[in-house]
C-alpha cells in the first residue's frame, strides 16, 4: 500500500501492512519508519513528543504519536484510490513488530479474504 505520512515528510512509500482485525488503529512500526521514510530513532523517542498515546496489544505496551496520512491503494481497474485518515507511529520498541492496518481502515471496506488463492481484496463501502 502507498502510504504519505505528514509527520515523515511529502513522500510516498510502499509499506507492506499486516491486516489485523483485532487492531483499533492502524499503526507503522519503527522499523518500516526507518526503512521507508528515512526517520531516525531520535525521531522515535517519545521524549520529543507532544502528545505520546500509549497503546497496548498481545506485547505489551509501546507509546505512538499520531500523525495525519494517506492511503493508497490499488483498485482491480488499475486505479489508485486515496483515503485520508490519521495513523500512528511506534516508539523504538516496536522495531521488531510489522505495521498493522487496523479497524480504523478496514471499517470503511468490504474485506475478502480467498485462502485458496491467498488474496485479500478490499472493496470500498
Amino acid at each position: 500500500m502507498a502510504l504519505v505520512v505528514d509527520e515523515l515528510g511529502p513522500d510516498a512509500a510502499l509499506v507492506p501492512f499486516i491486516v489485523d482485525t483485532g487492531a483499533a488503529r492502524t499503526c507503522l512500526h519503527a522499523l518500516d519508519a526507518l526503512r521507508y521514510f528515512g526517520a531516525t530513532p531520535a525521531d522515535l523517542d517519545p521524549a520529543t513528543w507532544r502528545n505520546p498515546i500509549k497503546m497496548g496489544g498481545i506485547g505489551g505496551s509501546v507509546l505512538c504519536k499520531e500523525s495525519p496520512a494517506a492511503y493508497g491503494l490499488r483498485r482491480d481497474d488499475g486505479q489508485t484510490e486515496v483515503v485520508t485518515g490519521s495513523i500512528l507511529i511506534g516508539d523504538m520498541k516496536t522495531s521488531g513488530m510489522p505495521s498493522l492496518l487496523g479497524w480504523d481502515l478496514l471499517r470503511l471496506f468490504h474485506l475478502e479474504v480467498h485462502g485458496g488463492n491467498l488474496t485479500l481484496r478490499l472493496t470500498r463501502l
